[in-house]
């Protein structure tokens, strides 16, 4: 054991470089590890105890007719799959509020926050001191993500008034608490709530069940059939349903682990990644150190030293360095942890305090050491195939029969580029790692550049693929004094709407709920799909006649059908068969969606009239422009139809600036990463090639050679090793970055990406890769001109 040591000791003072490149890129690695699985692990974790100290329902039943939940909740009560249901009365209205700096449309629930109740409590975390006059809680989403404080005022506008309230508080609920789902909670007093319903513009009733279903029970079953029966009831009488929402909780915990997870998948896939590129490096160390210390193995192996020290000797510092380089990432990873958690935390709202994880530093380190001593194992197995005689002679057996590559007395061309090809011809197998190095690192770069500037380049790009087609402004659509929609007089509105000044087009698109093979759904509906400025369809087409419906893929995935097979939808106890044309590729409903003409959903519900318009604007023309047009060119009569007018941009941005947000982190974390993996390695190679040839540096040197001529040769050694590796890893990445994408993105319901990579950002990536890489080979080819001709009377 003595002498493992002894020889361990000569490997670290002769390849301190190597050693320390090597614990950097593994405590790269294991910090990436440690952060993938705490957010894959203890984030959901924490996610779930939240839940169960609230005792958050399995699903949660809300509406504004307050008649129609009330015969849902006798429904619920009367089914062997329900355990309990609990009512809440409360006031729901669609309106805006001020988020993060803009106006934030969405479905307004005031309720009275509860600490104390059997299902869906609340827990208020922060309350200011002061008691205010008009007080509000609002969900900890607004701190976080709304840039909220106590005691700021807070501004709510439904239709045409606008309250003002004063931030008393913030609690969490996982249920009202993320504003990803299109609708917040806002805590109020009982006596606040009840004088909403008062006054000139009264928010409406509504009620909110909170159902505890059986264990192994599906929630979004147990919703279906309940509202099935009530809206058949309507049916029945020749109205259409009124709206009942239901959100079973496993759904919403969904929603809420889609960030955790992509950061999870991509940090883990990245330190994968880097972990190859270890495992690259340590092959080339080892490999480096047996050459470098072959004539001292000879004569260890003449003094009576096996193989197998010698093996251990070389192998134990790069095993004892990635040990040490793990340690170093995994505790490195908790500086960083701040900013991962405060991201998860802006998209739900959901208080977290992460600690140490033991299962992410046991990953990191077992992984990485593991990867490390197998490489290195094997990597130094060619110490037994040296006989001592061979490794005196510095590795060469008696004779050499190589042929000469590119004679020089031959071949044309610039001398320096000659010498330069010829030596990365000589080290050829250090070369092709290089080349797998840099192939890898573009890959990860391929993939981050995509994710920047085709997904989250924009708000409309990420709209785009994430969604599919969004209009610029939905107009809502008033019912009359008996809740009955008004043909003719919707009819007058959309051609109003039409001729008001900078409409490119309009046309009426509605969401209804509904159920297929007994899973829970959302339809979405208008007459002509093909108006549409996008599409969502990954695989044929959208519906185009009354008994055509297109899925979503995850949808298809659960009940099992595809384009050409025939599906039943039920909706209020009509059940109608349609057939499948399309597959939509959205994270909508988390891709639990479909999509009908409106003649398809009439099969279904007769009585059915649409409840919003979709507006398309000219370019150049403006919401705020539209409001003001439509309000000049509107009749009085068309004006009462109208409930809101509502900029989509708005709506969104509280749903995806958050992941837009997230997006950006990573992609700029894995641009980096890149960088330091090519700086780490460009770095070590060349620092080892001058190393390993500067006798023959020094020789070429005493025969006249310039220093810059010898940083040229250098260069022309590795600069087409770049070009290939970073042409190759480009390649290759074009080919993985949508399937993994895809992959990424999956179970939040995107099934197919049509990514439209820039030639300039490939371009762009790949000079990049070549400019940084020959600056930093030039940077350490600098050396050279500290090597004199006395070098040649030294050894190597």
């Amino acid at each position: 054991m003595g002498t493992v040591l002894l020889l361990a000791r000569r490997t670290v003072r002769r390849q301190r470089l190597q050693l320390a490149t090597t614990l950097l890129l593994v405590a790269l690695a294991a910090m990436m590890i440690n952060l993938g699985v705490i957010a894959a692990t203890d984030y959901p974790a924490a996610q779930r105890g939240v839940a169960e100290r609230l005792h958050t329902a399995d699903l949660q039943v809300h509406g504004a007719d307050r008649a129609a939940i009330a015969s849902v909740a006798a429904h619920l009560r009367h089914d062997p799959r329900v355990q309990r249901v609990d009512e809440r009365a409360d006031r729901e209205a669609w309106g805006s509020v001020t988020y993060n700096g803009g106006t934030t449309p969405t479905n307004l629930v005031f309720f009275v926050p509860d600490e104390h109740t059997d299902l869906g409590r609340s827990d208020i975390v922060e309350s200011a001191q002061t008691s205010y006059a008009d007080p509000v809680w609002l969900p900890y989403i607004y701190k976080v993500g709304g840039g909220y404080r106590l005691g700021d005022a807070f501004p709510v506008t439904i239709g045409q008034t606008t309250r003002t309230f004063r931030v008393q508080g913030f609690f969490e609920n996982p249920s009202f608490g993320m504003m990803t789902m299109g609708y917040s909670g806002l805590g109020v007093t009982q006596a606040q709530l009840d004088a909403l319903g008062t006054g000139s513009a009264p928010v409406p009733p509504g009620t909110v069940l909170e159902v505890r279903t059986v264990p192994g029970e599906r929630a979004d079953a147990v919703a279906t059939a309940a509202m099935d029966q009530v809206k058949a009831e309507y049916v029945a009488k020749g109205l259409e349903p009124p709206q009942i929402w239901s959100e079973p909780y496993d759904l919403v915990e969904v929603a809420a682990m889609t960030g955790a997870r992509i950061y999870a998948v991509s940090l883990v896939a990245f330190a994968l990644l880097i972990a190859l590129v270890v495992m690259v490096v340590v092959r080339f160390v080892i490999r480096t150190a047996v050459l470098q210390d072959m004539t001292a193995i000879g004569t260890l192996s003449a003094g009576g030293v096996t193989a197998a020290q010698s093996l251990a000797g070389i192998a134990l510092p790069m095993v004892a360095t990635a040990a040490a380089g793990s340690a170093v990432g995994v505790a490195t990873s908790y500086g960083v942890l701040p900013g991962l958690r405060d991201s998860l935390i802006a998209q739900t709202g959901i208080r977290w305090s992460p600690g140490v994880s033991p299962l992410g530093a046991a990953a990191a380190i077992l992984l990485l050491v593991v990867a490390a001593a197998v490489t290195a194992g094997l990597a130094a197995r060619q110490v037994r195939r040296v006989s001592a005689v061979q490794a005196v002679r510095g590795g060469e057996d008696a004779h050499s029969f190589r042929r000469t590559v590119l004679p020089l007395a031959t071949t044309r061309g610039h001398l320096g580029a000659l010498l330069g090809v010829k030596q990365a011809l000589q080290h050829a197998s250090q070369n092709a790692m290089v080349a797998v190095v840099i192939a890898l690192v573009t890959v990860a770069g391929i993939f981050s550049a995509a994710l920047y500037t085709d997904v989250i380049g924009s708000r409309a790009a990420f709209t785009r693929i994430m969604i599919g087609d969004l209009a610029p402004v939905q107009v809502q659509l008033a019912k009359n004094g008996a809740g009955v929609p008004e043909p003719a007089a919707r009819a007058d509105l959309l051609r109003q709407i039409e001729a008001t000044p900078g409409v490119r087009k309009a046309f009426p698109f509605d969401v209804r709920g509904a159920s297929a093979g007994g899973v829970a759904i959302s339809l979405a509906v208008t007459q002509d799909f093909g108006r549409q400025d996008d599409s969502s369809i990954y695989v044929g087409r959208e519906p185009r006649h009354d008994n055509e419906i297109a899925i979503g893929g995850r949808l298809a995935e659960r009940i099992g059908h595809g384009v050409g097979d025939t599906i039943s939808v039920e909706v209020g106890g009509a059940r109608r068969d349609y057939l499948v044309t399309g597959l939509l590729s959205t994270v909508q409903f988390l891709g639990m969606k479909a999509e009908l003409t409106t003649d398809g959903y009439r099969r279904l519900i007769p009585a059915y009239q649409p409840d919003y318009v979709n507006v398309y604007l000219n370019p150049g023309t403006t919401v705020a422009q539209f409001r003001d047009a439509l309000a000049a060119t509107e009749t009085p009569a068309a004006r009462s139809q109208i409930a809101s007018v509502v900029d989509s941009a708005d709506l969104l941005s509280s749903q995806i600036d958050v992941y837009i947000e997230m997006c950006g982190y990573l992609a700029v974390g894995i641009l980096v990463g890149t960088a330091v993996v090519i700086c780490l390695v460009i770095g070590l190679v060349t620092a080892t090639m001058i190393v390993r040839t500067r006798r023959s540096l020094g020789v070429r040197k005493a025969l006249g050679f310039t220093t810059a001529q010898l940083v040229g040769q250098t260069v022309m050694t590795y600069l087409p090793v770049v070009v290939v590796g970073s042409l190759l890893g480009a390649g290759l990445g074009l080919v993985l970055v949508e399937p993994a994408l895809v992959g990424l993105l999956r179970s939040a319901g995107i099934m197919a990406l049509s990514l439209t990579i820039q030639p300039y950002v490939v371009g762009g990536l790949v000079l990049a890769i070549v400019v940084l890489a020959t600056a930093l080979i030039v940077a350490q080819a600098g050396r050279i001109r500290r090597i004199t001709p006395y070098r040649l009377f030294q050894d190597a």
